[in-house]
């Protein structure tokens, strides 16, 4: 960690480096460095007598970027014990914007995942229009729900940041939250996103994989996730069968 920090802070003591107010270029320098993965979720930052030495900023200007940054969610600041890169404070294993439910009982349903594909898609869509980039790798699962019924997971993620996921195991992807294993492997959480659901007929491909009749119509969900700084990181399509289980929508 020291030498991405000298980096980044040698600019700011020589005064150089670009324009703006110095707490805002020490508060995105860090930002950047965190997503380049040169800083990773759980490091330990210098305390920030030791910064203001370093850069020659002052304690104020130094205590300000952190303090940006850490109502970002990018760092976590705990009193007595240090600065720390954080992940998202979260449950990475949860669900958190789709769930299936017992139509009596209004109880969860477990859900389980298997990996049937993994490619780089070059075919246009919304996944390139979010990550800003024409590579996108799509990864392709089959989500069992408890037995009942079967969904289909498809996962964006930009090539050139993630092309090591295309080496992964495939098992590896058999688990039903991939953003645990983006921040796991990439050091890359996922802090949050939206979503779009709507109705509409299924493609052919996804009826033949749900075993449903052709043209059927089913429930889709275009699921938006963002990491550090806001920058998209992902983007998740589920396509659900109809009639199938109550859903919750949450965030």
């Amino acid at each position: 960690m020291e030498e991405p920090l000298r980096r980044l802070l040698e600019p700011l003591r020589q005064d150089e480096g670009g324009d703006g107010p110095k707490y805002r270029r020490l508060a995105d320098g860090l930002a950047k460095l965190i997503d380049a993965g040169e800083l990773r979720t759980g490091d330990k930052l210098p305390n920030e007598i030791e910064l203001a030495a370093y850069t020659g900023l002052s304690l104020g200007t130094v205590q300000k970027a952190l303090r940006i940054l850490s109502e970002r969610g990018v760092l976590c600041r705990r009193h007595g014990h240090g600065t720390f890169v954080t992940a998202s404070d979260r449950d990475q294993q949860d669900l958190w914007y789709f769930r299936f439910l017992n139509n009596a009982t209004g109880d969860l349903l477990p859900v389980t995942a298997r990996a049937i594909d993994r490619r780089v898609i070059r075919k246009h869509g919304p996944w390139h229009d979010f990550l800003k980039t024409d590579d996108v790798i799509r990864i392709r699962r089959l989500l069992d729900v408890d037995g009942r019924f079967r969904a289909l997971s498809d996962f964006y993620l930009e090539l050139d940041r993630f092309r090591a996921i295309l080496d992964v195991p495939i098992s590896d992807l058999n688990v039903v939250v991939l953003r645990g294993l983006l921040n796991r492997r990439f050091h890359a959480p996922t802090f949050h996103a939206s979503q779009c659901v709507w109705c509409d007929r299924l493609p052919d491909p996804v009826c033949r994989l749900l075993k449903l009749p052709a043209n059927s119509f089913g429930l889709l969900s275009d699921i938006f996730s963002r990491t550090h700084r806001d920058v998209p990181i992902s983007m998740h399509r589920i396509h659900v069968p109809p009639g199938v289980s109550a859903i919750e929508i949450r965030g």
